[in-house]
């Protein structure tokens, strides 16, 4: 879900296979790749662009850079088969198109990953969960221009997916997340763009995963989509 030229756009995902009724993962229904658009008159519209859009998938990333949208990895068929391409939608054209990898080093395939925009338009991905149910610590930048990935620090802290993230500035920061082991995390972790290097900041209150994140003048707010804590619904202290 991101904010472009006004509107709120919602790409892709899972369904339910029955309306408003919580079932275990394995009974969800299929991946989608449609695309709608949430109006300042209330109301969703289906955006239906004039090409192909994305293969159908859920877990991927999506952000706004140099005003389109690009969508990247994720995994489809049942959560069988993992992605390792990047999508960009542009409002003004109505169409899709897949940005070509340059062919050097790149990220492997990934789920449940985030992604930002740096303030130099570049697109930064970190973390994860690969094909084989291994959490990932690894941060890259992807560059727009031609295609190239650059591979930065790792974090230093757990492996983890289904973490957020938002960026201030030259600095980025993620939340929560979870490792391997099912272990639901609180910490705060800050990437400087410039230094290079990951300060452990405050640990939230709860051990949360699968949240959104979003930055608004001279604050970072969060908006949980579910909220795990580590020991039922303890706070972490």
């Amino acid at each position: 879900m991101v904010n472009l030229n006004g509107k709120v756009y919602v790409f892709a995902g899972q369904t339910n296979t029955s309306v408003n009724v919580a079932l275990p993962r394995q009974e969800l229904g299929p991946e989608l790749n449609d695309m709608w658009a949430f109006t300042s008159e209330n109301e969703f519209v289906e955006v239906v662009p004039d090409n192909d859009p994305p293969t159908a998938r859920h877990d991927h990333a999506a952000v706004v850079t140099q005003d389109k949208m690009h969508v990247s990895f994720g995994k489809g068929d049942g959560g069988f088969v993992f992605f390792p391409d990047v999508w960009e939608y542009d409002p003004e054209t109505n169409r899709w198109r897949e940005v070509p990898s340059s062919g050097g080093s790149e990220p492997s395939r990934r789920s449940l990953q985030s992604a930002v925009a740096a303030p130099s338009g570049q697109r930064l991905v970190f973390g994860g969960q690969d094909k084989d149910g291994a959490a990932l610590s690894d941060l890259w930048t992807f560059n727009l221009s031609d295609g190239s990935w650059t591979k930065n620090a790792s974090l230093p802290g757990d492996p983890r997916f289904g973490h957020s993230a938002a960026v201030i500035e030259k600095t980025m920061f993620i939340f929560g997340g979870e490792t391997e082991d099912d272990t639901v995390l609180n910490e705060t972790w800050e990437y400087r763009f410039r230094d290079r290097i990951w300060p452990r900041r405050a640990d939230l209150p709860l051990a949360l995963r699968q949240t959104a994140a979003t930055a608004l003048p001279s604050q970072v707010n969060r908006a949980t989509t579910a909220i795990l804590p580590s020991h039922e619904g303890e706070e972490v202290r």
